[in-house]
């Protein structure tokens, strides 16, 4: 599985990274981005008649207008903010943060030999010129192998913060050894999307 690469480093302005996440500002970090990270408390009103691709962009979209509401004047001239939201669609589930080990053990149990979408929609907006943004969706699919029931408790015993990640796992956890491959970005599934944040961080630069 292919994790960070060169490609992913860019020379861009200043960046607002609105998030509490501290795997998006590993990321970030280590792709060189010049950045800080912000956060704003927003209620996560999900629409269930929506799929996991529009539930993700539009809670992106929505924490990047309460930002903006609440921030914009006291922040860097010439800088960027990014918001983005993470989801697992599985069987036709959209499945967030779970709500304790149990479910999140049932919902790893369900993924066994099976097939799943990770999603993650990006709100990407100029400071002082909101018309110049892109909001997008990147797809990577995660296909499992078996899961032990021993191994699944290891993982939990291990892995304290696995009820803060969509889905109940991290793929990048060192204990989570129940993935066969994946198809698409490795850091979306982190939780975001390098190699797509760079391409439309750079159209958006040559715009201005």
């Amino acid at each position: 599985m292919s994790k960070i690469n060169d490609k992913s480093k860019v020379q861009t302005p200043f960046l607002y990274l609105v998030s509490k996440s501290p795997r998006r500002y590993d990321l970030l970090n280590k792709a060189g981005y010049q950045f800080e990270a912000l956060s704003i408390e927003i209620s996560e009103i999900i629409d269930k008649n929506l799929n996991g691709k529009e539930q993700c962009l539009g809670l992106a979209r929505l924490k990047m207008r309460h930002f903006l509401g609440q921030n914009e004047k006291n922040l860097k001239e010439n800088a960027f903010a990014l918001t983005c939201d993470t989801m697992v669609e599985f069987e036709g589930l959209v499945l967030g943060k779970p709500l304790s080990r149990d479910q999140a053990k049932g919902w790893i149990k369900s993924y066994e030999n099976k097939s799943q979408w990770v999603h993650t929609g990006c709100s990407l907006v100029e400071l002082g010129n909101i018309e110049n943004r892109v909001d997008w969706v990147t797809s990577t699919k995660i296909n499992f192998s078996d899961v032990g029931e021993e191994a699944l408790n290891a993982y939990f015993d291990k892995t304290p913060d696995y009820i803060t990640k969509a889905g109940g796992y991290g793929l990048q956890d060192e204990y989570f050894n129940f993935v066969e491959s994946i198809e698409g970005s490795y850091t979306n599934v982190v939780g975001l999307p390098l190699e797509d944040l760079s391409v439309n961080f750079l159209k958006l630069v040559e715009k201005d």
